[in-house]
Formats: C-alpha cells, sequence, structure tokens
C-alpha cells in the first residue's frame, strides 16, 4: 500500500538518498560522534539526517522539537533526565533537538551544562534555521553542519523520479518551475506536488501559479483597505502562512510598486516572518501583518 504522505514516504533513509549531503558526514557517523548543529534552510534534510544517525547508530533515543517545548523546564526534566542514565544497549544515547533555535537562553544555557556533565554517554543533535539564534557557548561545543542549497539538476530528477513513481502526470518543464519557485525547500515541493496530484489529470502550468493568484487576490483587497474579505480569503483556504509570507514577499519584490513601498513592505513581511514560529497564532499575526501593509499600501 502507498504511503499517502509523500514528503514521508521519499524522505531519505540512507546518506545516498540525499539530494545535497554536507561533505564529509559519512566519517562523521560512528560511536565516537561529536555533539553536532545541523543549520540551514528549512526543508533541506535537518532532520532526515539527525533520524538517519540515530538509526545507523542503533541509539536510544530522545526526539523533541524546540518550537513546541522551548523553556528551560523541558531541559531540566526530559532532557536530563534521560541523558543521566546509560543506555539498555551500552551504545551512545542521542537527544535530537529539533527547530532548537527557538529555545529560549535560559534553556540554551542550561543544555550547555548538560552537554558537559553527560558527555560520556550522550550525545546531543541540533537543528535550527538560523545559526545565529544559538548562544556563542552552545555553538562552541558542536561540529557545525551547514545544508547548502542543493543542486537544481539533481532536485529535478528528484521530482522527476517521484512523479514517475506516483503516477503524477505534468506537462512540460514544471518540475523546474516548481523548484524556481519554492527552492530550496525540498518538502515544500515535494508537499505542493503531492497536493496538485489531487487533481486527477494532466498538471499545467496554470495550477503552479494558483498560489500567486492567490496571493494576487490578498493584495487586491489590502489596497481597497478590505481587511475583511481578505481575512476571509485565509480562512476559505487551507494556508501555510510561513509559507504566505514569502510568497507575499516575492509578489512584493516582482511588483511596480515605488521604491519605498516596496521596502515598507519587506520589512513588514520579514518581521513577520521572524516571530511566525515563536508566536501563538499564526493567524493572528499575519491579520496585524495585513494592517501594517494597508497602511503603506495607503500612502
Amino acid at each position: 500500500m502507498k504511503d499517502k504522505i509523500l514528503v514521508e514516504k521519499y524522505r531519505p533513509k540512507n546518506l545516498n538518498e540525499f539530494v545535497s549531503l554536507p561533505e564529509g558526514m559519512e566519517n562523521m557517523i560512528n560511536e565516537n560522534i561529536s555533539h553536532l548543529l545541523l543549520t540551514g534552510s528549512p526543508g533541506t534534510g535537518k532532520t532526515s539526517l539527525a533520524l538517519i544517525i540515530i538509526k545507523k547508530l542503533q541509539a536510544e533515543h530522545l526526539i523533541l522539537n524546540g518550537s513546541d517545548e522551548r523553556g528551560i523546564e523541558t531541559i531540566r526534566q526530559k532532557v536530563k533526565t534521560f541523558a543521566m542514565t546509560k543506555s539498555v544497549n551500552n551504545n551512545i544515547k542521542i537527544i535530537f533537538l529539533d527547530e532548537a533555535d527557538h529555545l529560549t537562553k535560559d534553556a540554551q544555557t542550561s543544555l550547555r551544562n548538560i552537554f558537559e556533565t553527560y558527555s560520556s554517554n550522550c550525545r546531543f543533535i541540533l537543528s535550527g534555521n538560523y545559526s545565529n539564534r544559538f548562544i556563542p557557548a552552545l555553538k562552541s561545543r558542536c561540529i557545525e553542519i551547514v545544508f547548502k542549497q542543493p543542486n537544481k539538476e539533481k532536485l529535478n530528477e528528484r521530482l522527476d523520479e517521484i512523479c514517475k513513481e506516483e503516477d503524477i502526470h505534468i506537462s512540460g518543464d514544471l518540475t523546474r518551475k516548481l523548484i524556481d519557485k519554492f527552492y530550496p525547500d525540498i518538502r515544500k515541493m515535494i508537499n505542493t506536488l503531492q497536493e496538485l496530484s489531487n487533481l486527477k489529470r494532466t498538471i499545467t502550468s496554470v495550477d503552479i501559479k494558483k498560489e500567486e493568484m492567490f496571493v494576487e487576490q490578498i493584495f487586491a483587497r489590502l489596497k481597497q483597505k478590505k481587511i475583511v474579505e481578505a481575512r476571509q480569503i485565509l480562512l476559505d483556504n487551507n494556508v501555510d502562512y510561513s509559507a504566505l509570507t514569502l510568497d507575499c514577499y516575492y509578489w512584493v519584490w516582482q511588483s511596480d510598486l515605488n521604491g519605498n513601498k516596496k521596502i515598507k513592505l519587506i520589512q513588514i513581511l520579514c518581521n513577520a516572518d521572524k516571530y511566525m514560529n515563536v508566536v501563538i497564532s499564526k493567524e493572528l499575526l499575519f491579520l496585524s501583518t495585513m494592517i501594517d501593509m494597508i497602511k503603506v499600501l495607503s500612502e
């Protein structure tokens, strides 16, 4: 039976399946592995690499998401409790903190101390999109692995393989347009491909431009100060607010707005992107962002 979620079905299961693997990783994965800090753009394989390391070392492990559990109590209660005991199979234990760049500074300081105390039997893998959000004392105790932007030709080959395997019909060279639209987020490319495959027909350029038209509709309402209608567009669609913020940036950059308005709108969108993964309500943050953009568009 086919896996319904393509991004999980085609998640790399070994190092050879990576579209773009950081140089030297093959030699790092052994029982003497160091603490690792995996950084780079979303959707480039950080989580996949951590899971492969855990599997390859047959390590007893703890996986936590720093954006959900970002406070010092998580470090004291869950992380420390797991790190202080020996593993059942006598292998090293691994604690993987995904999106660890969302951890508070107090939590990161507490984590640094655990690094030192339990390094004889426990290793840490931290991942994050933003390297500068980690405190220097934590970064200095890790080997930082930077995920660079993947080769577009290899990405195209990978998407073509998925289309063939899943019997997804896509016309012409539209996989390349999909890559250009979401580069370097491989996860977003595959998720969009699966969404479009639900049309049960050949995917065309009109389908690829659908999200661009969606953004145009929002800005058309904002220019008319129709915030209620703009919000309704969001409610009527299954919105990924992080992706929408980026799509709005692309729209602004390519628009014919004057330079001052572009600068102000991009600053507003950058601020929204900065806080998108730490707020309680992404919808509320984006609503506030739209209100700020209305002010600029009305100038």
